[in-house]
């Protein structure tokens, strides 16, 4: 739901530099920005020029992130019954609370200037 999202974001700067880890063969870096203790994925390692790490994101937007968590303390539903919920609000969303969540974190950053839509 995400990642083709983010590249088009990449895809849109000259500025911005996609690089895409596989969680599984790169535990160490993972290991640094775990989601409540786990290896969720994806995550957005957003770093400057020097490689310093000045913010991250992920796994999903912040609504969708409640929403799983809720799901997963009420144990309401099986990941399979959840699903199809949870993938309603992503293609209702469009993608909006990404963009406007990595807009943020980089405005918060100082790689922006306040974005306004």
């Amino acid at each position: 739901q995400n990642v083709p999202i983010i590249n088009k974001l990449a895809e849109a700067s000259p500025n911005i530099h996609l690089s895409v880890f596989l969680r599984d063969e790169n535990l160490d870096i993972m290991d640094q920005f775990l989601t409540n203790g786990g290896r969720a994925i994806p995550k957005l390692i957003v770093m400057d020029g020097d490689m310093h790490v000045i913010g991250s994101w992920g796994p999903r937007p912040a609504h969708a992130q409640q929403m799983v968590e809720e799901n997963k303390r009420s144990g309401a539903m099986t990941y399979s019954e959840f699903s199809p919920i949870l993938h309603k609000w992503y293609a209702e969303n469009k993608g909006h609370d990404l963009q406007q969540e990595i807009l943020g974190m980089l405005e918060t950053a100082g790689c922006l200037a306040k974005a306004t839509f």
